[in-house]
């Protein structure tokens, strides 16, 4: 649906849902691909999962303790996050 803010009438609408005198919807097209594209990307998404839950890498921070006061979480977030950038 085409629409505009503040518009006064409606200028273009979905056609309707409906098969008439045995003429498939028009949504047809976009639903077989829509539910195609869907499980492909699924697929896609398992796929990169099951690869990446299969890597040998450990990230060890040797850095000690400064004043008595533990490493802060989020160096080792950001060291993991610049990992997954370059891959």
């Amino acid at each position: 649906m085409i629409f505009f803010k503040l518009q006064a009438s409606v200028f273009i609408m979905m056609p309707a849902n409906d098969g008439f005198h045995g003429i498939p919807s028009e949504y047809v097209f976009f639903r077989v691909f829509f539910h195609a594209l869907f499980w492909a990307q699924t697929i896609y998404i398992g796929y990169k999962i099951y690869l990446q839950s299969h890597i040998d890498i450990f990230f060890v921070d040797w850095e000690k303790q400064k004043g008595g006061h533990d490493v802060s979480i989020w160096r080792t977030i950001l060291i993991v996050n610049e990992w997954n950038k370059m891959q």
